[in-house]
């Protein structure tokens, strides 16, 4: 078990421990700035005509709003869409689209992990998901078309 410990950094150096204090003094106000940013970009889009379903618990139209309001101070920092699949005619299929909108990202990150301090984009059915088939994402609610 000691050298474990030391070969798998199971303990913090002294200066991890340093950024990660130094990190804490700040993380109030960095939070509340992420959740205000979330529920601002859940706003708008949900009435984004290319967006067919928001999941924020932030917002009043969510069915999980009042529990939030209950529980939390916030709906929090992370909003997941549901993009509209190709449009009538197109001979694209969903994650050729997918990937045409990726493509096109110019202030967000596509990430696999959304821990860093830019704004990213998760597209769980190729990351996080990308196991599973296709039935199985359904099942959970993640389509080639959900974004986080």
């Amino acid at each position: 078990l000691n050298f474990l410990k030391s070969s798998i950094g199971a303990i913090a150096s002294p200066f991890e421990a340093y950024l990660a204090l130094r990190g804490l003094k700040t993380l109030a106000v960095r939070m509340e700035r992420q959740c205000a940013n979330a529920k601002r970009v859940a706003e708008f889009l949900e009435s984004h005509s290319r967006i067919d379903k928001v999941f924020y618990p932030g917002l009043a139209s969510s069915p999980h709003h009042e529990l939030c309001r209950r529980q939390m101070r916030t709906g929090g920092a992370v909003v997941t869409v549901r993009l509209k699949g190709p449009p009538p005619g197109s001979t694209d299929s969903e994650l050729a689209m997918m990937r045409r909108f990726f493509g096109r990202l110019r202030y967000w990150v596509l990430a696999e992990s959304l821990g860093g301090v830019e704004s990213m984009i998760n597209h769980s059915a190729t990351m996080s998901h990308g196991s599973m088939s296709q039935e199985e994402r359904a099942q959970v609610g993640i389509f080639d078309t959900t974004l986080r």
